[in-house]
């Protein structure tokens, strides 16, 4: 994966959970292929993440300290 800085982890992230949410169906209970595509890539993106911990959070991509 590309070298990212937070900020742009954080977009991305943002951009991925806003799609997800678009996606969402509360009535289905299959998951998604994309949900799942998207949810990998955070959890790519949050691997890459150069941490900066605000209240026990990471500021870009929202992983837990110590977590």
């Amino acid at each position: 994966m590309a070298t990212f800085t937070g900020k742009e982890i954080k977009e991305k992230i943002n951009q991925n959970n806003l799609a997800m949410q678009k996606l969402f169906s509360p009535n289905t209970f299959i998951l998604n292929e994309e949900i799942q595509k998207l949810r990998e890539e955070n959890a790519a993106l949050q691997t890459i993440c150069p941490h900066e911990f605000e209240s026990g959070y990471c500021k870009y991509c929202g992983v837990r300290e110590n977590g």
